[in-house]
């Protein structure tokens, strides 16, 4: 490893030391795991480097505090032109809200379809399904109508998993 690569903070050092910051909105670090969906060895692994936290995880503590999930992946907003680099500065609360809505749904849907994803498969489902929420809307800023707009998403989620399902080859069977 050179010197440089030994200067710059890793992915797993960096979002660390974004959680240890986070960690302290709570009142524990038990309470920040909870709110993870994550047991308290998950998140200490986490904090001190030595496991990639998972997408679902990052998520949740970011709705649950109105934290940036791009600040909160490692992500450094004032070296790209954003106001600073802070933990609420590039999402707002009604993000936050709606983005922890759609995963909420998209959550469920899986469930009550007998559905695991792997964390990859899951970071793109959530994307998409939060994509196509904002998309949908007239007016994407408008938290009201975006959350109206969830139950469209649940069933649009659900149609396209019941459809795959069934074309030849589409679905994988239950377990």
């Amino acid at each position: 490893m050179s010197e440089k690569d030994k200067a710059v903070p890793s992915f797993r050092t960096e979002v660390g030391n974004r959680l240890r910051e986070l960690e302290k909105r709570f009142k524990n670090r038990a309470e920040a795991a909870s709110a993870a969906g994550v047991a308290k060895s998950t998140l200490q692994s986490w904090i001190e480097g030595k496991a990639d936290p998972s997408f679902e995880g990052l998520s949740r503590l970011a709705a649950k505090t109105g934290t940036s999930l791009d600040w909160l992946a490692g992500r450094n907003l004032g070296d790209i032109g954003g106001e600073e680099s802070s933990p609420s500065s590039s999402t707002s609360g009604i993000q936050a809200e709606v983005f922890k809505e759609v995963s909420r749904a998209v959550a469920r849907v899986h469930k009550e379809e007998g559905i695991k994803l792997p964390p990859d498969a899951l970071s793109d489902e959530l994307t998409r399904a939060y994509n196509a929420l904002i998309e949908r809307a007239e007016d994407a800023g408008d938290r009201d109508e975006l959350l109206s707009l969830v139950p469209w998403l649940e069933a649009r989620l659900r149609k396209r998993l019941r459809e795959a399902r069934a074309a030849p080859g589409g679905g994988k069977r239950r377990a």
